[in-house]
């Protein structure tokens, strides 16, 4: 019965947190929000990331405000955690974010386990702290440049080719709060009137994965119920509330 319960409050929790913004306007939420907040974490992983060609429905994340140890390379991110990713809107986007809180509520973690030079890294997923996730497949991400790395999917089945479903993750907003070029490339796509979409780009079609404008985040508790189309409610404390209120006033002065 207790579990019940807590399941029940975890899906009301869930949806009062999650909060709805254009995608320009969650970049800069995600950076001002988290930026300086993992000790150590080296700038090359600071800022904030664009999916820039997964055919998932996931456009930004951030490192920042993420578990590093310094000592062993590792980067520990929280599945389905708060003010760390975004999700499309769309039935599709909603059923994966849905997805991804169900794994934050069985503790999941995605561990970055980089090389010392911090250019290459595997991608394990554990359940409950200790339980590998048997996904069929397994993930690296390896840097290529500056401003880009490259997230490889490899299959059990293929084990030495990569998955059409491998992406370049891209860098838009860099640690020091300044906005790239692939900026406006990540904004062009979501507001592009052509769309291409991902059994396209599969069949070998140019362009970028269509990806609506709007997007949710999961974000502190005291976040807007029902996808930030009710105003703030339970939970809310008067510091989280401010810090909302001074995002919307300020976040298109920096664009």
């Amino acid at each position: 019965v207790l579990l019940v319960c807590y399941f029940v409050f975890y899906i009301a929790q869930s949806c009062g947190d999650a909060e709805v913004h254009r995608a320009d306007d969650l970049a800069w939420i995600l950076f001002r929000r988290q930026s300086g907040k993992t000790k150590g974490l080296p700038d090359k992983l600071r800022g904030v990331f664009w999916f820039k060609t997964d055919l998932a429905p996931e456009l930004l994340m951030t490192m920042d405000g993420q578990d590093w140890d310094e000592e062993s390379h590792t980067l520990t991110i929280a599945s389905g955690g708060p003010l760390s990713w975004t999700h499309s809107t769309g039935i599709f986007g909603w059923i994966y974010w849905a997805m991804l809180r169900m794994s934050d509520f069985f503790c999941a973690k995605l561990y970055l386990k980089f090389d010392p030079d911090v250019k290459l890294a595997t991608m394990p997923l554990y359940m409950c702290g200790y339980c590998p996730v048997p996904m069929g497949m397994w993930w690296t991400i390896q840097q290529i440049d500056e401003h880009n790395w490259d997230r490889a999917i490899y299959l059990y089945s293929s084990p030495h080719e990569k998955s059409k479903f491998s992406y370049i993750l891209t860098r838009v907003i860099d640690e020091h709060g300044n906005k790239l070029p692939q900026f406006d490339e990540m904004m062009q796509s979501v507001t592009s009137e052509q769309k291409v979409t991902s059994l396209q780009l599969l069949n070998g079609a140019p362009g970028l994965p269509s990806k609506p404008l709007m997007q949710i985040m999961n974000g502190a508790r005291g976040g807007r119920i029902c996808g930030g189309r009710v105003p703030w409610c339970w939970g809310a404390d008067s510091e989280v509330v401010a810090s909302h209120e001074y995002e919307k006033c300020t976040l298109r002065e920096s664009i």
